[in-house]
């Protein structure tokens, strides 16, 4: 188990800590492990302004999406081959799965009807 140490905060803020703790995590060591994994993972520091990072990331994931949009139609373009192609192809995929798992389904059900049916005639035989 890890050790406990103390840190001195105002009264005023270890209130407002402990009521968004509540909400965040069952502990404050949660909690604060929470807050510092967020502001490491989006390379966030409290000294800047927020509004700029994060309309840089919208922008960032908008190029993001273009880009994807744009390589899905120069895939169309080069293999000929229209999305509303690929859309029909998998549906006529998974109408394929759909029928062997119901066929399958068929055949286990089957299988085990006749496995009752040949231990029923067993157990008559005995009696």
């Amino acid at each position: 188990m890890d050790g406990f140490k103390v840190i001195r905060l105002r009264e005023k803020t270890i209130q407002r800590f402990k009521l968004f703790s509540k909400k965040v995590s069952k502990t404050y060591s949660g909690t604060l492990e929470i807050m510092i994994d967020f502001f490491e993972w989006h390379n966030y520091s409290p000294h800047q302004r927020f509004a700029k990072d994060i309309s840089a990331g919208q922008e960032v994931n908008r190029k993001r999406i273009e880009a994807s949009i744009a390589i899905s139609k120069s895939i169309e373009k080069a293999q000929n081959i229209p999305l509303t192609n690929i859309e029909t192809m998998l549906r006529s995929l998974w109408t394929y799965y759909i029928r062997l798992d119901i066929r399958l389904r068929e055949l286990l059900l089957h299988n085990l009807t006749l496995n009752y049916v040949k231990t029923k005639k067993e157990l008559l035989r005995r009696i």
